[in-house]
């Protein structure tokens, strides 16, 4: 049960420890209600992380960031290359090269060649110039290389400086001797 209150509720005048009444205005003494405690509940232990130990889920999640970071700049370098240098056509001479097999026999005369580099449009024009007082536009046959032919399109100079013949390069050419095929390319 609640405690005897030591003043009156009402007048607050002191009260004899076990009165009923006040003594000054007859007001019924009620006994305070007892303080209410919570009962007691122990707070949850907050388990600490032993030493030495590490937080796997946090590891995990962190390394799996780290493969998605390197899958996508692998998929970018290698896109960037590819891009960047596209395969190379496959030619015979190119395959023949690769696996390593003899060369086939010439199917293109070295004379036929050079009628077919004289048949391009613009060697074709530069012959057509015709020869020059000193000047004679000249289309010969520079070397064999491998499996074609390297062709020489220039103008001879005869009245050059110093009395030495000398000559303007107007172009190179290759003429691979399987095909027939002409390619210019740069010189010697």
């Amino acid at each position: 049960m609640g405690e005897t209150p030591t003043y009156c509720s009402r007048c607050g005048a002191r009260l004899a420890p076990e009165a009923r009444f006040c003594v000054e205005c007859g007001a019924e003494v009620v006994a305070a209600p007892a303080a209410v405690t919570p009962p007691y509940v122990p707070a949850p232990d907050v388990v600490a992380r032993p030493p030495g130990r590490f937080p796997w889920g946090v590891c995990a999640v962190i390394v799996g960031v780290v493969v998605v970071v390197l899958m996508v700049t692998a998929v970018v370098v290698v896109g960037w290359f590819v891009f960047r240098h596209p395969p190379t056509s496959v030619t015979p001479e190119r395959l023949r090269q690769a696996t390593g097999e003899s060369e086939p026999s010439a199917t293109v005369s070295a004379e036929e060649a050079i009628a077919r580099v004289k048949a391009r449009p613009e060697v074709s024009a530069f012959l057509q110039m015709g020869p020059n007082p000193g000047a004679t536009p000249r289309v010969e046959l520079a070397r064999e290389d491998g499996g074609s032919y390297v062709v020489h399109a220039y103008t001879e100079l005869t009245q050059a400086p110093q009395g030495s013949p000398a000559t303007l390069d107007f172009g190179w050419y290759r003429v691979s001797k399987t095909t027939g095929e002409v390619t210019q390319v740069p010189g010697p």
